[in-house]
């Protein structure tokens, strides 16, 4: 599977916009990771990988509660993650 800083953009995006929820988004990087694992997850381009990958460690633990009813990472706190992944530097990986 290719993957793009764009298509990471795009969940962080959906996360935002409500279209995937923060579960769905978690999995869906889980899925990535497991992917990479077996050689099956290319990064495009692979000058890029550093920064996509920091892009998808962030979305998986996005679902992490910090107490009933709220998340550890705020919107703001993805909406960054998602703006540092655009302008080419690596978000913090989720907690």
């Amino acid at each position: 599977m290719k993957l793009s800083r764009e298509d990471v953009c795009r969940i962080f995006d959906d996360v935002l916009e409500r279209r995937m929820t923060r579960d769905a988004a978690d999995r869906w990087a889980f899925e990535m990771l497991q992917l990479r694992e077996v050689g099956s997850l290319m990064f495009v381009p692979a000058a890029d990988t550093e920064v996509i990958w920091g892009g998808i460690m962030f979305l998986y633990g996005v679902d992490l509660g910090e107490s009933p009813g709220r998340y550890l990472h705020t919107d703001s706190d993805i909406r960054d993650a998602m703006l540092t992944l655009q302008t080419n530097g690596t978000p913090p990986m989720a907690a």
